[in-house]
């Protein structure tokens, strides 16, 4: 049985990335695609950053179900196009 190792830049998160993108292409050719990151996942930013992701935004995190205490500080998420 032959095992192929993913290089780095063709792991399942690279893989899916592409799907959803050709996807929203394909359904909305005029629209475009944002993911928003917690400012803390620093190995994230970097991920959507090699694969032509741009930061154009920084916002605070809005606390799920609107309830303020389920936020531990004031954490921050940016958006990559």
């Amino acid at each position: 049985m032959h095992v192929r190792l993913a290089s780095r830049r063709e792991g399942i998160g690279t893989q899916l990335l592409a799907r959803v993108a050709a996807a929203v292409s394909e359904r909305t050719p005029a629209t475009g695609l944002y993911r928003w990151v917690l400012e803390q996942n620093v190995g994230a930013q970097p991920f959507y950053g090699a694969r032509g992701g741009l930061r154009v935004e920084r916002a605070p995190v809005t606390p799920p179900g609107g309830v303020p205490g389920r936020l531990n500080g004031t954490p921050a998420k940016l958006r990559y196009v």
